[in-house]
C-alpha cells in the first residue's frame, strides 16, 4: 500500500516540476537582463541560479531511482508473501486434518479437555480465514496473475461446526448439571438454565 502511495505521489511530480519550469524561466529571463547590463550575480545568488536550473533533472534522477527501489520492495514484497503462504498452506493442511480426525473424540469423560480444544481450533479456523483474506487482498495490490484461493476454509469450517457444537453443548450440560444437583437451590440461576 505504502508503494502504490509513493508511485502516485510520483505521477503529480511532472505537473509541480512544470510549475516550477516556469518560475526558473522568468528568473534566467531576469538573470539575462542583467547580463545584458553586465550586472555580475554575487556567489551566493549565482549558486542558486544554478541550483534552481539543476533541480528539475536531479529530480527526474530521484524518481528513476526511488522506482527502481519499489520495483526491488515490490518483488521483495512479493517473495516474502509467498514463502508465506506456503507456510500458510501448510498450516491449512493441519488444521484439515486436527478437523477430519475429529470424529474420534468419543470419551464424555474428557469432554473439558475436548471443549478447550474445540476452542482452539475455532480460534485457528477464525485466525486462518482472516490470514487468507489478508493474503487476497495483498495479491491484488501486488497485481499477482494467480489470485490465492481458501475456500477450503469455508469447507473445513462448516465440517468443523458439529463437533463444536456437540462438544462445547455437552461441556456446558455436564457442567451445569454437576451445579444444579450439588449446589445450593438457592443459588440456581432459571436464566442460565
Amino acid at each position: 500500500q505504502e508503494i502504490d502511495k509513493v508511485r502516485e505521489y510520483m505521477k503529480t511530480i511532472p505537473e509541480q516540476v512544470l510549475d516550477l519550469k516556469d518560475s526558473i524561466k522568468e528568473m534566467t529571463d531576469v538573470d539575462d537582463v542583467l547580463d545584458t547590463f553586465q550586472y555580475a550575480l554575487v556567489d551566493d545568488d549565482f549558486t542558486k541560479k544554478w541550483n534552481a536550473i539543476g533541480w528539475p533533472a536531479k529530480l527526474d534522477e530521484a524518481v528513476a531511482k526511488t522506482s527502481i527501489t519499489l520495483d526491488g520492495a515490490k518483488k521483495l514484497g512479493i517473495e516474502v508473501m509467498k514463502r508465506h503462504m506456503e507456510a500458510f498452506d501448510k498450516d491449512i493442511v493441519k488444521l484439515d486434518k486436527d478437523v477430519s480426525t475429529f470424529y474420534k473424540r468419543t470419551d464424555m469423560k474428557k469432554h473439558e479437555e475436548i471443549a478447550a480444544e474445540v476452542v482452539g481450533i475455532q480460534a485457528n479456523i477464525k485466525k486462518y480465514k482472516d490470514q487468507a483474506n489478508t493474503f487476497v487482498v495483498h495479491a491484488g495490490l501486488f497485481e499477482l496473475a494467480e489470485k490465492p484461493e481458501y475456500s477450503v476454509m469455508n469447507q473445513i469450517s462448516k465440517e468443523f461446526e458439529p463437533y463444536a457444537l456437540l462438544w462445547l453443548t455437552t461441556d456446558d450440560w455436564i457442567n451445569w448439571r454437576h451445579r444444579w444437583t450439588n449446589d445450593a437451590f438457592e443459588s440456581i440461576d432459571a436464566e442460565e438454565m
